[in-house]
């Protein structure tokens, strides 16, 4: 019998399907394992797994068992389901996938497709169900309202920010992609919006209203004072001393909105919500704006809002700094204006074609074509990741004050990652 990442490198041929009567029917056959779960559910164009890291390591600091669901992964498969912080051992993995194989392939006689997404969503729920953990926090992969995670009966939900991205599922305006992420939002229980433009967060409010669902928006960071100490920032929130162990603006904001949701879980299911917060000094989140190095910053930002997060993280951490990006990203991004907003700020570009069969990605031609409509920077191609290596020892060998950012893609990321072999079993 096949192994379960072999099997679900077969289901990626199935493609996206928005769509919940699949995964429902799925769910059903298997068992309905997480009727008993709490969810919290997490939409969003950006933030969403940072944000979801920060509530997770929260809640386990008062001792509490959290289940936490993401995507994608950057390394390993394991690394999307994870209990208390460490991913899914191969064992567990691969007893929860003989489970749910029986049924996805009874549903395939019945002519019945399963998709990834649907298959691993379920496998992570009868897992988390199974641990019988207290929490879980669930974050969607795209979209909402026809998100796999949708057909679970979440406790509250939250909407980090709402920009461009996916349109071809999603639509084209704000307004219209806030209508598929305000999908999440259940009857009679809260949500909690994030920063973000007042256009989407009118669709928000309505869709809330109309469900009966308190909604709790979160204010503006603009006049929020904070410093910088030790590669970490320390701000306050609602009169609680934040220390947090993520560098940049768009974590203050993740925090911000963490920290709305922690006071409500606080007062309702009866934890210290200072003891909890104490856990946002620890925190950790792979891959996004992360500091690998003294010269080294790594970032899987792959979509116009999440560049200029990146940009604005560079500028405020590291601001008398050149930046020298390593850059690569898929066909499906808005890749010639994320380059066009990078130029703004780059040293130089380095451009890597990303090694995945199950998505086109840009090669070095098509990135630098962009790049040369936009900006008369600097470019060359890179061969390999030996190369970075090279880089970075010269560069430290002369002192430069200078930072390599590999950014554009989580799976560029992942690459470098698995490159350096990088230890992702526990956050």
């Amino acid at each position: 019998m096949e192994n379960c990442c072999t099997y679900l490198n077969s289901l990626e041929l199935n493609g996206i399907k928005p769509g919940l009567a699949v995964t429902e029917e799925l769910y059903r056959r298997s068992g309905e394992l997480g009727r008993n779960l709490k969810f919290i559910h997490i939409a969003g164009t950006n933030g969403k797994g940072s944000t979801g890291a920060m509530i997770q390591k929260s809640l386990r600091q008062v001792g509490f068992n959290v289940g936490f669901y993401t995507s994608p992964h950057l390394m390993n498969f394991r690394e999307r389901i994870r209990i208390n912080g460490r991913a899914i051992s191969e064992n567990d993995l691969e007893l929860e996938y003989r489970y749910l194989r029986k049924f996805a392939d009874s549903m395939r006689q019945d002519g019945i497709s399963v998709t990834y997404f649907e298959f691993t969503t379920i496998l992570a729920i009868n897992y988390f169900a199974r641990m019988q953990v207290d929490f879980v926090v669930l974050e969607t992969g795209m979209g909402g309202r026809f998100d796999s995670t949708n057909i679970f009966d979440s406790i509250l939900s939250i909407i980090t920010n709402i920009s461009p991205d996916h349109q071809r599922f999603l639509g084209e305006t704000l307004a219209e992609i806030a209508f598929e992420k305000a999908g999440i939002i259940k009857s009679g229980h809260p949500c909690f919006a994030g920063i973000m433009a007042e256009e989407p967060l009118q669709v928000i409010r309505k869709q809330a209203a109309e469900k009966n669902a308190e909604l709790f928006e979160c204010e503006s960071i603009d006049d929020l004072p904070f410093l910088y100490r030790d590669g970490k920032q320390f701000f306050e929130v609602n009169g609680h001393k934040i220390e947090l162990n993520l560098i940049g603006a768009m974590q203050r904001k993740n925090a911000r909105l963490a920290v709305n949701v922690l006071e409500y879980l606080s007062q309702k299911y009866q934890f210290d919500l200072d003891r909890a917060l104490t856990g946002l000094s620890t925190v950790e989140w792979q891959g996004r704006c992360q500091k690998l190095a003294d010269n080294l910053i790594i970032d899987g930002g792959h979509n116009i809002d999440g560049i200029r997060s990146l940009i604005e993280c560079l500028l405020e951490a590291y601001p008398d700094y050149k930046y020298n990006f390593i850059f690569g990203s898929f066909k499906d991004k808005d890749s010639m204006e994320c380059l066009e907003l990078l130029s703004q700020v780059a040293n130089r570009f380095y451009f890597k074609k990303i090694a995945y069969e199950y998505r086109d990605s840009y090669d070095y031609c098509e990135l630098s074509e962009f790049l040369m409509k936009k900006s008369d920077k600097v470019f060359e191609k890179l061969e390999n990741w030996s190369t970075v290596q090279k880089l970075l020892d010269a560069n430290a060998a002369h002192k430069a004050k200078e930072i390599f950012v590999i950014c554009g893609s989580l799976y560029l990321v992942g690459e470098y990652f698995t490159y350096i072999n990088y230890d992702l079993e526990q956050i």
